[in-house]
């Protein structure tokens, strides 16, 4: 497999040391993203607030891959608490495409004591290229 062509999105948070993304050959992995703004690099006041930041920061970096939500294949979401799950799960829905239109993502979650930056949720995922 070949490695790698780094993604980069103006409008998501710039990790210190990471890639927001990297392809390699047909797929994107892209790194946790938590519900931080990329303008002020303050984290979102909230669990929907910061969800709905994490999900606009996904949909950047999978832009800046030439990639969408369509294309995801699986996602791993992290909670500070396993309790936030139906929460964001509901918003998580409401951003995803109908199931009728697509086969939708494969999904793992799981609780995480201390998420970066005292983030609520934390989401990653691999993209296949259209």
């Amino acid at each position: 497999m070949e490695k790698k062509v780094k993604i980069v999105a103006d409008t998501a948070p710039v990790l210190r040391n990471q890639s927001q993304a990297v392809r390699s050959e047909n797929l994107i992995y892209v790194s946790g993203q938590i519900g931080c703004d990329p303008a002020t690099g303050s984290l979102a006041d909230g669990l929907d607030a910061q969800t709905e930041r994490m999900l606009a920061n996904l949909d950047a970096i999978l832009a800046a891959a030439q990639c969408s939500k369509k294309d995801i294949v699986v996602v791993t979401l992290m909670f500070s608490d396993i309790g936030y799950f139906k929460r964001v799960d509901e918003i998580y829905a409401k951003w995803m495409l109908p199931r009728e239109t697509i086969p939708l993502p494969a999904c793992n979650a799981f609780e995480s004591k201390n998420l970066p930056e005292g983030a609520l949720v934390q989401i990653d995922a691999i993209a296949a290229v259209p």
